[in-house]
């Protein structure tokens, strides 16, 4: 036991001295310090996938319409379209809040949603 504390006392008076010296210092990063915007390729895609998002919505509103007619009366099938519609909505609104939130709308908003024209109304 007292060989046990006689080492465990060097160590404690030892150690802080080797392992003192073996400091890891990191110097400051280099950050941009203007906001980073989106250009090119990168928000011409962005504003295809919320033109996307918003085709598919009204897709799906016209499939919901069908199946929620008297002759077709499927109200299981113009449900799950009517809510697959509104959450393409969403998911084209909240591309459009990012794009606002990050300074990418100010010019051009007309023609940032063309009013789309369904494929087809019969399934």
């Amino acid at each position: 036991m007292m060989k046990f504390l006689v080492g465990f006392c060097i160590l404690a008076v030892v150690a802080p001295t080797v392992f003192g010296e073996l400091k890891c210092s990191l110097g400051n990063p280099e950050l941009p310090t203007e906001w980073i915007d989106l250009r090119g390729d990168c928000l011409t895609a962005m504003r295809n996938q919320i033109q996307k998002e918003i085709d598919a919505s009204y897709q799906y509103l016209a499939m919901g319409a069908h199946f929620s007619r008297d002759t077709v009366n499927r109200p299981g099938f113009a449900e799950m379209f009517f809510k697959s519609a509104k959450e393409e909505r969403e998911h084209g609104s909240k591309l459009i809040e990012y794009l606002s939130m990050r300074g990418q709308l100010t010019d051009g908003v007309t023609d940032l949603i063309r009013t789309p024209s369904v494929q087809k109304d019969e399934w």
